[in-house]
């Protein structure tokens, strides 16, 4: 993974950073615009929390995803392999009900 990024110039980081952040600032905009207007169903309701903490991230990958392939065409975007591969885990784990979750080990 470093070796991916380590070749990349400031330019291509200031690019990168700006597409995930636009596309997390987006899903989440327009996410939290959706759940507020939509009524909730309770069959849609995801482990301890709402939907809404499952479209943030969802909606979220869709505009980094989209941004990444666009800016792909131009640069390199191995920051935004990462920031989806993120998303992808997060939008996975909000969506796991709370009894499917992996337990965490505690050290004592």
């Amino acid at each position: 993974m470093l070796d991916a990024i380590k070749d990349t110039p400031p330019q291509g980081w200031l690019l990168d950073l700006g597409v995930a952040a636009g596309g997390i600032l987006l899903g989440w905009l327009i996410a939290r615009a959706l759940c507020d207007k939509v009524p909730a169903s309770r069959r849609w309701i995801f482990g301890k929390g709402r939907f809404s903490s499952v479209a943030i991230p969802l909606f979220a990958l869709v505009f980094v995803w989209t941004g990444k392939h666009i800016l792909a065409n131009f640069q390199d975007v191995d920051i935004l392999e990462i920031v989806d591969s993120i998303l992808i885990a997060y939008t996975r784990l909000s969506a796991t009900p709370e009894t499917q979750k992996p337990a965490t080990q505690s050290m004592g």
